[in-house]
């Protein structure tokens, strides 16, 4: 039985690297997803909550309630910003790594969404936290 020739391991481990940084990519990703979704119905549910006390809401109610709400948006927007660098950081290691300059003869999948489109996509995960938290710090002042 032959050994693989030194080049094709060598294109072995260059296929096993990409396929880990998308796979950590594709994991991030789905992070993002996750922890907006946990900001959207959080937010909800405290906003709910608000919205039924009313007018006779407590004065625990109407400072409890806004400050777990700025509390939960600022701590899940931060880890929607450490997946957001941990996303960004794989796709530029990616692009490094796997340019066509560096390695001409090695075809690997490009990336098919541009910076824009990515841009575009991962604003509403950046700045809803922000929002969020602003509102209800708002509401805090206003009480």
């Amino acid at each position: 039985m032959e050994k693989p020739s030194t080049e094709m391991q060598q294109t072995n481990k260059k296929s096993e690297r990409y396929n880990r940084y998308c796979r950590q990519m594709d994991k991030e990703d789905k992070l993002i997803d996750q922890r907006t979704r946990w900001l959207l119905v959080s937010q909800s549910i405290l906003f709910a909550a608000l919205k039924i006390g009313g007018q006779d809401a407590t004065e625990i109610t109407s400072v409890v309630v806004p400050a777990v709400g700025a509390g939960s948006s600022f701590l899940i927007g931060i880890s929607i910003l450490a997946a957001l660098i941990s996303f960004l950081r794989y796709r530029s290691n990616l692009r490094e790594s796997f340019s066509p300059k560096e390695d001409p003869d090695f075809e690997y999948p490009q990336l098919h969404r541009s910076r824009i489109n990515i841009s575009m996509g991962l604003v509403a995960p950046a700045t809803l936290p922000i929002i969020f938290c602003a509102a209800w710090v708002y509401m805090l002042c206003l009480r």
